[in-house]
């Protein structure tokens, strides 16, 4: 019991590494376990090796923790889960909190929980959530952001001229406040004050959720105009388009069609409608759920060049969740021979 564990180098005393004495050098303690601080006689503390080797208070904290009653294997315990068994989560939020400089364990405030829990329960396309999360955590491409992460490159805005920060893309700049003030939850987004843009974003959801709940078309609005914005500047900054007020409402509009269409849960029969769709599709699930009428289901990762009017293709890959496109007969019969080769590789 302790011969693993190193008496200066682990953090074994009440979450921390306890100081050696300044008599001792770091090399010669190097060795040292925590077995050698026992009794192995008695099955106890040993004080006076304890106080041989560590400061007066750290030597107090070693021999007032509690000594197992049986032999035990070491282990790490992870003191942030009440298990004591590292996880993902716990471990970002630890990050977290260092970088926020605290020590709570707790990272999340309750106005934070909620506004999270209500983020991830509405049904709007999955990147929009993930977009917001990262708007969130200060995780968008923003110049001062890229600038910040030691990116050389000029951080003025294509617009106005200002440092092109998360705060002025989505707020402070004449294409952003021109764009808030056509919206329809216009009267509840303050543009004045210069809450950071985590809160503000945080202080409007929960805002429209206490007035119209969870499927608050509001709210709905208020992403999409975000999201529209980010698009928009996108565009301006790598397409070399206007993005100005005009390309906004033409991204919000376009945003409001796919919010619609994913709402509707509901099967797109494609038809023979080329060039508008890709050739060889019978449908695309693109609604919420998928209703499903085929047994086997072939997801494609690609792209559809228009101009050359070819498929790009990663790969297929057997599904049934998901975004899923139903392949014509002919496609399935492509895919049951390259599942007889794998076979016979096999």
């Amino acid at each position: 019991m302790g011969s693993k564990v190193a008496a200066v180098s682990d953090a074994w005393v009440n979450g921390k590494m306890p100081e050696i004495r300044s008599n001792h050098t770091i090399t010669a303690a190097r060795n040292l376990r925590v077995s050698d601080l026992i009794d192995q006689n008695t099955m106890s503390w040993n004080g006076v090796e304890i106080a041989k080797w560590f400061e007066e208070r750290d030597a107090k904290e070693i021999i007032a923790l509690e000594f197992p009653d049986s032999e035990q294997q070491d282990r790490q315990y992870w003191k942030y889960t009440p298990n004591g068994k590292f996880t993902v989560k716990s471990g970002y939020k630890f990050l977290r909190n260092q970088q926020q400089g605290s020590n709570e364990t707790n990272l999340t405030t309750a106005e934070q929980g909620s506004f999270f829990r209500i983020v991830w329960r509405l049904q709007i396309p999955q990147k929009w959530k993930i977009f917001i999360w990262k708007l969130y955590h200060g995780g968008i491409a923003a110049k001062e952001n890229l600038s910040n992460r030691g990116i050389a490159l000029n951080t003025s805005c294509d617009v106005c001229g200002e440092i092109e920060s998360m705060q002025h893309i989505f707020r402070d700049c004449e294409i952003a406040r021109d764009s808030w003030g056509d919206s329809i939850i216009n009267p509840t987004v303050n543009l004045i004050d210069d809450t950071p843009l985590k809160e503000w974003i945080q202080t409007q959801i929960l805002l429209l959720y206490s007035k119209d709940g969870i499927n608050s078309l509001n709210i709905k609005t208020l992403i999409i105009t975000l999201w529209s914005l980010w698009v928009s500047r996108n565009g301006r900054v790598f397409r070399n388009e206007a993005g100005g007020p005009a390309m906004v409402r033409r991204n919000i509009l376009l945003c409001r069609e796919q919010l619609q269409c994913f709402e509707s849960k509901e099967n797109v029969v494609l038809g023979n409608h080329e060039p508008l769709y890709p050739p060889g599709f019978l449908a695309a699930n693109l609604g919420n759920f998928n209703h499903g009428t085929y047994d086997v289901h072939i997801q494609i990762d690609g792209s559809w060049e228009k101009h050359e009017r070819e498929w790009v293709l990663v790969g297929p890959l057997l599904t049934t969740i998901g975004m899923l496109y139903m392949m014509e007969e002919e496609t399935m019969e492509w895919w049951s021979q390259l599942s007889v080769q794998r076979q016979e590789l096999a």
